[in-house]
Order: structure tokens, then sequence, then C-alpha cells
């Protein structure tokens, strides 16, 4: 007698999560439950895209069987993924010799006004991403026009600059593949349009773009020395009307405020869900107050 292989459908694939190895101001751990729930899965053989990598809470919470391909314009920061991927034993090793007081801070900082800086080894590099980024003021990454990172030590007391445990778990997400072989995960020193141009029917894309400022003061997002500007954040919204059309699957992240819902406002390819999260940059947790923002549906 041959067994009726419909009583036992094929077990669905999935992969272990990693947690984000960045303090990332404006990151999505918080806001990951929410996102969830509005974040729709590719269809089979489709990719999920992620440009504004940042943090990566989102992709790397992601434990579908499909390629996860992500993009970030911060060429420190794609190497820095680029070193766990490849040299994490390097990576732990050169992290074990930074240490945490303020003389030994700024040295490193101004590592990339040095003339040598040009030729530091990658590994160095990605090193220096994650110390200052442990160190610094309430884990902020904000360059000058000259692209030189320029924020303040944090005089933290027991920053956890060597996380092991995270950094291998990291490495093992961006090392694996689907279940047909295929590398699973690719991140790109790319732009979100060029991501954008990639994508067909069937994908699914998450925009974080750096946020239209609720205040004239609360503009913290210069992680890349040329901003994003309100042209920009048309561009953005034109770009996700596109795929819209094309017949991928969309969502956004973005303050709550007239700009971004006037510029969100067409029924035909969006919807505005309103979500609420303490955020803030204030040094005591007690400072930052709790909010709203949206998320942005494709349609």
């Amino acid at each position: 007698m041959s067994l009726d292989l419909s009583l036992f459908p094929p077990q669905e694939t999935t992969f272990e999560p990693a947690t984000p190895i960045l303090k990332w101001v404006g990151g999505k751990r918080a806001l990951l439950p929410e996102i969830q729930k509005l974040l729709h899965k590719p269809e089979p053989g489709n990719r999920f895209f992620e440009p504004f990598l940042g943090g990566g809470a989102v992709i790397f919470s992601q434990t579908i069987d499909n390629q996860l391909i992500a993009g970030d314009v911060n060429t420190e920061l794609i190497n820095l993924y680029e070193v766990v991927k490849a040299k994490p034993k390097e990576l732990v090793r050169k992290l074990k010799e930074f240490r945490n007081d303020e003389e030994f801070y700024y040295k490193i900082r101004n590592m990339d006004r040095t003339q040598g800086w040009s030729s530091t080894s990658a590994v160095t590099r990605a090193a220096r991403v994650l110390y200052l980024n442990k160190t610094c003021f309430n884990g902020l990454y904000r360059v000058n026009q000259s692209g030189q990172f320029n924020t303040p030590f944090g005089s933290y007391v027991r920053p956890n600059i060597v996380n092991e445990i995270e950094i291998y778990r990291l490495h093992n997400f961006l090392m694996s593949k689907t279940s047909t072989g295929k590398d699973r995960v690719a991140i790109l020193n790319a732009s979100y349009k060029e991501l954008a141009r990639m994508g067909k029917s069937g994908d699914s894309f998450y925009f974080d773009p750096p946020y239209v400022p609720i205040s004239p003061t609360a503009s913290f997002t210069s992680y890349q020395s040329q901003g994003f500007s309100l042209a920009d954040q048309e561009a953005l919204r034109d770009e996700a009307a596109r795929l819209v059309e094309k017949g991928a699957r969309v969502l956004l992240s973005n303050s709550d405020n007239e700009i971004v819902r006037e510029l969100y406002k067409d029924k035909k390819f969006f919807k505005i869900h309103t979500v609420g999260i303490s955020r803030g940059i204030a040094a005591k947790a007690s400072s930052r107050k709790r909010i709203t923002e949206v998320l942005i549906e494709g349609k």
C-alpha cells in the first residue's frame, strides 16, 4: 500500500534570524512587530529588498527561503557587513585591541582625517565603525560634509565593544543559502534607486529612508555626507509608486507629519498606517517621548 503524500505537506524552509550588531538612531527593532504585520513575503523564487540598510533590524529578522538583497550608500557600513561575512575572527581579534577611554576614542575617530586612511585594511575600518558606534554619544552615526565621522565620545562605563556572539550569529546569517543552493543574502554598496531598478513583480521592498524632520532641530539624518532632501523624498515616493504599478509589494516608514502625509496621499498607490513608538536621542531614556510614525503600504 502506498502512502498518500498529500497527508504530509512539504515543510517550509526557515532560517535562523540575526540581530543588529550596531546601535542605530532610527533603528527598527522596537517597531519590528508592526512592520512584520504589513510586510508582504515575496512570492516563491522572488526576492526581498531593503535599501537604506542601516542597522539591518528588518532584513536580519527574515527567516524566509527567498533571496534577500540589501543596500546602502554608506561605504563604511557596507564594508563592516562584508567583513562580518568574510572575516569574523579577524574582526573580533581587532576589536579586542580597542580601549574605552576618551583619548583613544578620538585617536580612532580621527583616522579618517589622516593621510594613510585610504590604505587602511578592511578589517581595521570595520572594527573602527563598531568601536565608534558602541562608544560614541548615543550610537549616533553622523558625518560632516567631508564624510568624516564627527560624533563626540559617549563616556559609557562598560560599552559592549566586542559582541562576539552577535557577530558570529550575523556571520552565519550572511553565509546562509536558499534551499536551491543560491547565496541567500547580498549586501551592496548601492543607492535605493539602483535596488529599485532591480525589482520586478512578486518582489517585496521595505524602504526606511532618513526621516522628514518633525522639528527644525530634529534632523539627525547625516549618516551620509550629502543628506536626504525633500526632493529626495519625492523621488523615493515616485520610485515606490512605480514598483507598485509593476506588481512589487512595497512598505515604507517615515515620520508622522503633514509633509509625509501629503507625499503619500494618493490612495491609488498607498495606504498610511499610524504607529506609536518611543523615539529620540536624548541621553536619558526617561527623556525620550512616545510619538507616532507612519508605515506606508503600497496598494
